[in-house]
């Protein structure tokens, strides 16, 4: 009830004000909303684009303080800008206080700081946060901030993405863009817009802060926005990018030359030297990882990277670039969105991308797509969505081609324990794991827990108890190269002084493959949104036991087998007692689809993974006669 008369009264305030007459109107607002620590009061956002792609925006924000948590998130507020594109000019900003007097920011308030995550950067020297610090703030404060942007856009167009959800509620938040008179305005948006002349508006109001989950869909997907450009094709949207990328890509160097020769030496085939210029790549060439947003489109030049030995995305695409092409090697551009939101394709934007790839055609005439960098730190391998395209430069044409990688690898895990149990209370163990797609080495061995009558102290000890007396017979691992996949492990082992006496119980604990969750967050301060899960790229998983039986055990207790499915994917157990041989053989698997899927088939996921989990699924009882 209480958020129900704080929205309501939210909204007869703003009806009744106007921010560009008098801001006093909302710096009286009363707010008495103690589930928050900050609501943004006003949000004012004006964009007017030059004839030349330059861009003059002006913004303005009034951010009421509710607790000390607000105070510390608002204090500082940071502008990320470049400084060799972006001028940025202070208008007005300071402290209403709680007793209506304004304290403004002083010159010695506003800095220019380099960003946390640029602090040992290599480069990019121009990108700086322009911070304005605000003195005073104490809860039922108010913050005024106004300031400009002359941003120079060297693509020769002007394009953006405005997002209406954060992470704190907003009264009220307006965007006005105007088109240059030589240019017209593509764009959209799944939201009322007004138009006026060359001018477009969005007014909306009481907009709910957005809750933080893990695995939510893109934020434009599931909250309010508007994708612009004025770029009249595809072609103009990315011929910058394309040309800064061929001129850096100098093949015909010597030093390119040379080492592309090099570390092709023993390769006789395309798919070996494309193998090996992706493991050079990786060994000798340093990621350097700095996100700058919409920020620099250039590379340097592949000389430069191969002798400085280190490189962001666009970097070491444009070496590979040169290795391959000094090869004979030819391949085109790709551009990837790096999450499930959908490809506008009628606004034309490079900044509808964040990851550039290289696309090379396969024996089939489709294109494969060549990553430098994934998430995992990986070369070579790319983590494609089949649903999703990839934006291909081609001469002086752009394609949309469904994403595909050019080496097949396919996502999946899989492990296969065979243990023998001895009369003597041992266990011999062999153990081959094989992981293909991302790896990961957290496998673990099943838990043999000696736990003698009292099978109740099951719920603390599995997880916890571990045998201190297992000894490593021999332990080989495959070579990681250019891939670091496919891995495979083949371990032995004898896990000694689990002798058990008659009567006495053996407990394995058989570990189904694992499969994180997004947290399902509540937040009481905000209407409920009801949106998609993503899940992960299509993946399966499968853990294998064959447990040979001595003698003197016999198996009481052995999981049934059984289907958890539902629309994204299946949770499978499967397993089998010979009690002639004496042997048992378990088998767990999932199979996650790359989907979106509602938040009641979440519901049904996660319960249904709980069952797939649980004692009753996961473990074995054995027995001493």
């Amino acid at each position: 009830m209480k958020k129900l008369i704080c929205l309501f009264l939210f909204s007869i305030l703003l009806s009744a004000t106007c921010f560009a007459d008098n801001i006093s109107d909302l710096v009286n607002i009363k707010i008495k909303n103690k589930d928050a620590d900050a609501v943004i009061l006003y949000n004012g956002y004006d964009i007017r684009i030059n004839e030349d792609g330059s861009r003059h925006s002006s913004s303005e924000r009034v951010t009421r303080i509710l607790t000390q948590s607000g105070r510390e998130e608002h204090a500082d507020y940071p502008i990320f800008i470049d400084k060799g594109k972006a001028e940025v000019h202070f208008i007005k900003g300071g402290t209403y206080k709680a007793d209506g007097t304004f304290e403004p920011i002083e010159k010695a308030g506003i800095n220019d700081v380099t960003p946390t995550f640029m602090a040992n950067a290599l480069m990019y020297g121009d990108f700086i946060n322009r911070v304005y610090s605000f003195s005073s703030v104490e809860p039922n404060s108010t913050l005024y901030l106004h300031y400009t942007v002359d941003r120079k856009n060297e693509e020769g167009y002007d394009s953006g993405l405005i997002l209406f959800e954060t992470s704190d509620s907003t009264l009220r938040k307006k965007v006005t863009i105007t088109e240059p008179a030589n240019a017209k305005l593509l764009y959209e948006t799944n939201t009322k817009v007004t138009k006026s002349g060359r001018t477009i508006t969005i007014d909306e109001k009481d907009i709910p802060k957005l809750k933080s989950e893990g695995k939510r869909p893109p934020t434009e997907t599931i909250g309010k926005y508007i994708i612009y450009t004025t770029a009249k094709d595809w072609y103009q949207a990315t011929h910058f990018f394309k040309k800064n990328v061929i001129e850096a890509t100098d093949y015909e160097n010597e030093a390119i030359k040379n080492m592309a020769n090099q570390i092709t030496a023993k390769c006789k085939t395309k798919d070996e030297k494309i193998k090996s210029c992706l493991r050079f790549i990786n060994q000798d060439i340093k990621y350097t990882p700095i996100s700058l947003g919409m920020g620099s489109y250039k590379p340097r030049y592949a000389t430069e990277t191969l002798a400085s030995k280190y490189g962001d995305g666009k970097d070491r695409v444009t070496l590979l670039k040169a290795l391959l092409k000094a090869l004979g090697i030819d391949s085109e551009i790709a551009l990837i969105r790096n999450s499930n939101a959908p490809i506008h394709k009628n606004v034309p934007t490079i900044k509808q991308f964040d990851i550039v790839m290289l696309a090379v055609r396969k024996e089939s005439g489709r294109w494969g797509l060549l990553d430098t960098v994934n998430l995992a730190g990986q070369t070579g391998y790319v983590k494609v969505d089949a649903n999703s395209e990839a934006l291909i430069l081609l001469g002086d044409k752009c394609r949309l081609v469904k994403q595909e990688p050019y080496f097949d690898i396919p996502n999946s895990s899989y492990s296969c324990i065979i243990a023998e149990l001895n009369n003597d209370g041992s266990a011999d163990v062999e153990m081959d794991f094989l992981e293909q797609g991302s790896f990961d080495s957290s496998a673990r061995l099943p838990l043999l827990v000696n736990l003698g009558q009292n099978l109740k102290k099951y719920i603390n000890a599995v997880g916890e108890a571990f045998s201190p007396s297992t000894e490593i017979k021999s332990f080989e691992c495959s070579k990681i190269d250019d891939y670091s996949i496919p891995v495979s492990m083949k371990i032995k082992m004898k896990c000694n002084k689990f002798a058990l006496k008659q009567n006495e119980y053996f407990l394995l604990n058989l570990n189904p493959p694992p499969f994180k969750f997004s947290s399902i967050g509540f937040d009481t301060t905000v209407p409920e949104r009801e949106y998609p899960y993503v899940l992960g790229n299509n993946r399966t998983a499968e853990y294998k036991y064959i447990l040979q039986l001595p003698k003197n055990l016999e198996a009481i207790f052995v999981p049934e087998s059984r289907t958890f499915s539902g629309k994204f994917g299946e949770f499978t157990v499967t397993s089998n007692y010979d009690k002639v041989e004496n042997k048992i053989e378990y088998s767990a698997k999932t199979e996650i689809k790359t989907n979106q899927i509602s938040p009641e088939d979440y519901k049904i996921l996660k319960s249904n993974y709980e069952q797939f989990t649980n004692d009753e699924n996961s473990i074995l009882i054995l027995k001493n006669k």
